[in-house]
């Protein structure tokens, strides 16, 4: 619950998981933070004066029963939040609210606590106006003769503004005015009694609204009416650059200022160890926060990228993370002197993500980022080692979607995934940390539901506990009627389930929308369905064009699919901005380039999609898109060793990423596998691998180093039959091999994808009464499928990521089968056993 600490029994998580859990220390848990939030468990039923009753009627028959009172001393910012609220009330109710001066004490009290001096003394206690990280709290609470909605400042006015009208059935799910619900009701009555206070002190999702035409006003009005803003600002963007851009002349002036790389002074990363380099980064920093004194924090965090300084003075301050720190600590004392109270933020991130050596100063927030950190250390121990250097305050970078990595797909990225999303944010309030910012992007097609239930549990993580509802929620009040439809369409494309993008997946979002547009005759329901359907035709555009090699096809291809896009851009459904700027390799024409406004650019169009548009869209979409009906394999299936006879062994090549395999123990051993990697990185650290039960206990761990030298791996003896090997080497590329007849699979679900299989023979098992076999594939233009008889099938992909059919003759199923591609990519089996074998003797088939 907002403003409440919660400690919970500490859950094991595997180092693969970056929300791993951890045991509390009472010295941890007794930051300002902890402690401030444990007084407002005692302090939030201490309200003496205020005398509660079970609900207050504001409306009712289209007549106000309150006014909204404002107090004289009243800013302009929160009169106009009076005023916000009296309109949306009216809205709502049909009545009529006036905004008018006076004490507080009657009607429907609306400011900063402190401007009502009749209310101030029986409710001063619950505020901190003094404490920086106590800006967002507020006070709503409804009594015999009005309501009560009162903030530390004028920030936390708005958020008690927007949680009163929440609470009355006012929502804005998604940027897009389309998906903003106005209830109407005859009779406005508020029942609520609570002092609120986010359980983020920090709470942000950065990289959305670039798009400063289409997206950044109504991204605004959604972070308003979801309460994004927070009080206290942390700012740890990268800044190195910036220092060299405002003292330019003195870089100039002393090229030694600039890091060595190559015996050259040239790297952005700047020489940390010189003196005068310290001097600017502290004037750098003391001028910022003049002038914006209600910034609290100030950014010392890299600039991105590598190309740290190689002289001798900055290698003796120590490792990355080291020199990195050490900016932050000078900088930080330098502050502690000149402006006390102000804070120097800076990320736990990639070369300097593993714990320093030094000690953290107490007015450095570090942010542990929860990607790309080098060095070979877990969550965990990256976490740990910084508390253990003094970092008493930490934040979490995440990532919730990344437009140029995830393209606006459906299931791409952690946004995708709703239940995903809130889960991690409540674990990480469990672990203490106390700012939160989750970088992704305007797409709100796919992470829109990610985006909002994100927030919700940034304020109250207990709402983890409730995404179900959340949804339900969204559902009934989106859709209404059509609501049993779009619940199929929003798990069709939830990343939990992971949607594979295919002809069969766009077929079924188009069938889907077709059937929940006759659903309803409601405007706004259609409209947010038409919104999704322009949507579900930008998927289909975009697996059009990227599955096309090259040549001039591949840019007419693009050129429909950024002309749809732009044209839908006010949905607010993908990011726009990115598909035109992170495709320049396309070769975009340089008229037709983001830059180019539209009355100059033949490639973009305002018109808006008619209804009749969208009906032929989804109904030429049904038809052309291909729906392959199938069973998915059964995980849960008991398996056994095969007793087939050897053939050809084939090899898995060099794998990259996450992988698992299925080991099985016979007389309590199992396979011995030689390992090696770092064949594409050697900084990544290795291959961190663990043995799992088939209850998913973990038996063994261990790590390979990166040296691209053999290693053999050993288990220790266990109990018959199978268990699961999964390894993660953050993309250093390993191979992995075992003697021939063990039986050691390669996983090619939904959730274990192979990758890189081209031109390598790998066997699977193809159940006796099997009719066809369905797989998936990423980027292969040819597979090729041989039967137990030697018979093959070619299968020539013409677009692609794409499911594969392929029939299986009456004498051919219960039998090892082989599968080889021309060019590396992901590969799946989705109807049948998906485990994938060097041999057929070495397969498991089911019992």
């Amino acid at each position: 619950m907002a403003a409440f600490l919660m400690i919970a029994p500490t859950r094991f998580r595997s180092f693969l998981d970056p929300v791993a859990k951890t045991k509390f220390h009472l010295s941890e848990m007794l930051s300002s933070f902890t402690c401030r939030q444990l007084l407002v468990l005692g302090l939030a039923f201490c309200t003496s004066g205020l005398t509660a009753r079970a609900a207050t009627v504001l409306a009712d028959g289209k007549q106000a029963r309150f006014k909204v009172i404002v107090s004289a001393a009243a800013g302009t910012e929160v009169a106009a939040k009076a005023q916000l609220l009296a309109d949306h009330l009216g809205r709502i109710s049909g009545a009529e609210f006036e905004v008018a001066g006076g004490s507080g004490a009657k009607g429907i009290a609306v400011g900063v606590y402190s401007e009502f001096p009749a209310l101030a003394a029986s409710v001063a206690h619950l505020f901190d106006p003094d404490d920086p990280f106590r800006q967002d709290e507020y006070l709503l609470r409804s009594h015999d003769d009005g309501l009560y909605v009162l903030g530390a400042t004028p920030l936390a006015v708005s958020h008690a503004v927007w949680d009163c009208l929440h609470r009355l059935g006012y929502r804005r799910f998604f940027p897009a005015k389309t998906w903003e619900i106005i209830p109407r009701l005859p009779q406005l009555a508020l029942e609520v009694d609570g002092f609120v206070a986010p359980d983020f002190v920090f709470h942000r999702f950065s990289g959305i609204g670039w798009d400063v035409e289409n997206t950044v006003p109504p991204f605004k009005e959604w972070a308003e009416r979801n309460r994004m803003t927070a009080g206290f600002d942390l700012v740890n963007r990268h800044i190195y650059q910036a220092i060299v851009r405002r003292f330019q002349k003195e870089f100039e002036q002393h090229p030694e200022y600039y890091g060595l790389e190559n015996s050259k002074r040239t790297s952005h990363k700047i020489c940390i160890a010189n003196p005068d380099v310290q001097a600017l980064a502290i004037r750098f920093a003391s001028e910022t926060l003049s002038q914006k004194p209600e910034v609290e924090t100030v950014s010392m965090e890299p600039s991105d990228g590598f190309r740290w300084c190689e002289c001798a003075e900055c290698a003796a301050l120590g490792s990355v993370s080291d020199r990195a720190l050490t900016l932050a600590n000078v900088t930080a004392r330098a502050l502690q002197k000149k402006q006390p109270g102000k804070f120097v933020g800076m990320l736990a991130y990639a070369m300097h993500a593993p714990p320093p050596s030094i000690r953290v100063e107490t007015n450095v927030i570090v942010t542990l980022a929860t990607r790309y950190a080098t060095g070979g250390h877990s969550f965990d121990e990256i976490r740990d080692g910084w508390q253990a250097k003094g970092a008493s305050r930490l934040g979490i970078y995440d990532y919730l979607g990344l437009s140029h990595v995830h393209k606006n797909l459906p299931g791409r990225g952690k946004g995708a995934n709703p239940e995903w999303v809130a889960s991690s944010i409540a674990e990480f309030h469990e672990d203490g940390f106390a700012f939160y910012n989750g970088e992704s992007c305007d797409s709100w097609g796919s992470l829109g539901l990610g985006h909002y239930v994100g927030i919700r549990c940034l304020w109250d993580a207990d709402e983890a506990e409730n995404v179900s509802d959340l949804m339900d929620d969204f559902l009934s009040k989106c859709f209404g009627s059509a609501q049993t439809e779009m619940r199929a369409f929003y798990q069709l494309i939830d990343g939990k389930n992971d949607p594979l993008l295919s002809e069969d997946l766009v077929g079924r979002m188009y069938r889907i929308l077709g059937a929940a547009r006759k659903a309803t005759t409601d405007r706004d329901a259609l409209a947010r369905i038409g919104d999704l359907a322009l949507y579900t035709r930008y998927v289909e555009l975009y697996r059009a064009y990227s599955s096309i090699p090259a040549g001039d096809q591949r840019l007419q291809a693009f050129e429909a699919y950024l002309r749809h896009a732009y044209r839908m851009r006010k949905t607010g459904m993908v990011d726009v901005k990115s598909a035109f700027v992170r495709n320049r390799r396309e070769g975009i024409p340089p008229d037709c380039q983001w830059r180019v406004p539209e009355a100059e650019n033949p490639w973009k169009s305002s018109e808006l999609f008619s209804d009749q548009e969208i009906d032929a869209i989804v109904e030429q979409g049904a038809a052309n898109n291909v729906v392959v009906e199938f069973r998915p394999f059964d995980p849960t299936t008991r398996l056994a060793p095969s007793g087939l006879p050897s053939a050809k062994r084939g090899t898995f090549g060099e794998r990259r990423g996450p992988h698992q395999f299925l080991l099985w123990a016979t007389n309590g051993l199992l396979p011995q596998l030689t390992m090696s990697t770092g064949h594409l990185s050697t900084n990544r650290g290795g291959v961190r691998w663990e043995l799992l039960k088939a209850d998913g206990k973990v038996l063994q761990s261990g790590v390979v180093p990166p040296n691209r030298a053999k290693h053999t791996v050993t288990f220790k003896a266990t109990t018959d039959g199978p268990h699961r090997l999964r390894y993660e080497d953050q993309g250093a590329g390993t191979q992995i091999s075992w003697p021939p007849g063990s039986t050691a699979l390669g996983l090619a679900d939904r959730r274990h994808y192979q990758y890189g299989i081209g031109l390598r023979g790998l066997y699977f098992y193809v159940p006796k009464g099997s009719k066809q076999i369905v797989a998936w594939v990423s980027s292969v233009s040819r597979l090729t499928f041989s039967d137990a008889s030697g018979r093959t099938k070619k299968c020539e992909l013409s677009t692609w990521p794409n499911l594969v059919v392929v029939d299986v003759k009456e004498d051919q199923d219960g039998q090892a089968w082989s599968v080889a591609s021309n060019v590396n990519g992901q590969f799946m089996l989705l109807n049948i056993p998906p485990y994938l074998a060097l041999s057929p003797d070495e397969l498991l088939v089911p019992r």
